[in-house]
This record gives C-alpha cells, sequence and structure tokens, in this order.
C-alpha cells in the first residue's frame, strides 16, 4: 500500500485528546475491526486506523457523510464521512461490475451501504459488552457539514487511511 498524508479534515485538530483504556479497546476497536473487515471485503481494501483521539468540535469531517442513528443509553451518530475523491474511488471499486456509470448519487447510496456493514459488523462485535449499541437503519447520506449531533455527547474519532484515500468515523455517545 503507498503511504497516504492525511488531508486536515480528517485529522486532529488543536482540540484533541486521546482516547485510550477502555474506551478505546472495548469500545472503538471493535468499530475499527470492523471498517477493515467490510472495506477488505468489499472493496479489496487494506485499511489503516491512523489516529484515534477525542474532540470537542461538532463537526463532521470530509465532504460526504454517511449517519446511522444510535442509542447507547441516550441518543447519538455514527458518522462515517469522507472527501469526495475518496468516497468515489470507493464507489468505482465495490461497484466495479455495475452496467451504469458510478454518479454522485450511487456514489452517496454506497457511503450509507458500507456505513451501513459497518455498523452490523461492529454491534455483533459489542454484543456481551457493556457498549450495546442499538442503530437506527437506513443511513442517511448527507453533506458533512449538516451533520448536528445532539448537545451533550462526546466526539470520538477514528481517522483512517487507505489506498483510496483517506476517511474519518465519528461516533457521537455520552460516555
Amino acid at each position: 500500500m503507498k503511504e497516504v498524508v492525511l488531508e486536515r479534515s480528517v485529522v486532529a485538530g488543536t482540540d484533541a485528546q486521546p482516547v485510550g483504556g477502555e474506551v478505546r479497546d472495548k469500545l472503538l476497536e471493535p468499530f475499527i475491526v470492523a471498517t477493515s473487515t467490510a472495506l477488505g471485503e468489499m472493496a479489496g481494501a487494506v485499511v489503516v486506523a491512523r489516529a484515534v483521539y477525542q474532540q470537542t468540535r461538532q463537526h463532521a469531517l470530509g465532504d460526504i457523510a454517511a449517519v446511522i442513528g444510535l442509542r447507547a443509553g441516550s441518543e447519538g451518530f455514527l458518522v462515517l464521512s469522507a472527501p469526495k475523491p475518496t468516497a468515489a474511488a470507493l464507489a468505482r471499486r465495490i461497484l466495479a461490475d455495475a452496467t451504469q456509470e458510478v454518479d454522485e448519487k450511487l456514489i452517496r447510496d454506497c457511503m450509507g451501504e458500507i456505513a451501513n456493514v459497518i455498523a452490523g459488523q461492529a454491534k455483533a462485535l459489542l454484543a456481551g459488552s457493556r457498549y450495546r449499541l442499538v442503530f437506527a437503519l437506513p443511513p442517511v447520506v448527507v453533506d458533512a457539514e449538516t451533520v448536528r449531533p445532539p448537545a451533550g455527547v462526546d466526539c470520538l474519532v477514528i481517522a483512517f487511511s487507505s489506498e483510496y484515500g483517506e476517511f474519518a468515523m465519528q461516533l457521537f455517545v455520552k460516555l
């Protein structure tokens, strides 16, 4: 895999704090594994978690965001977001056998499906843990700047890279 430099849109900002201990190991690690597995199976991608942190800024990263509502004692979101070139490259790879052109609508649909598969795999990995989550499906795919999480939730970020580009997953949950 070629070395990928993460764009500023998905790297830790000045308000980033490290995430460790139980939250990293028991809550975020299943999402890292689920993302790696899902994109490995769907796109043949090798995915690397480049950074894990908590931030106070409450906005989605990237350009296109697939948002899945979740409940973990309170309302929250799982947000999978990517710059447009990354989302387009993943969609082209996943939909390589499609007979129609991969346009903006298919790119958005593909982002939603990726988020759905990751959420399903993470839910299975979290079964039996204290971090059981209930996801509201289907995902909603929007421009990232329109994501508005509920007040009073924490923002946990996992920044990923792959040969198709970088992307981020955010969990907006009350810890």
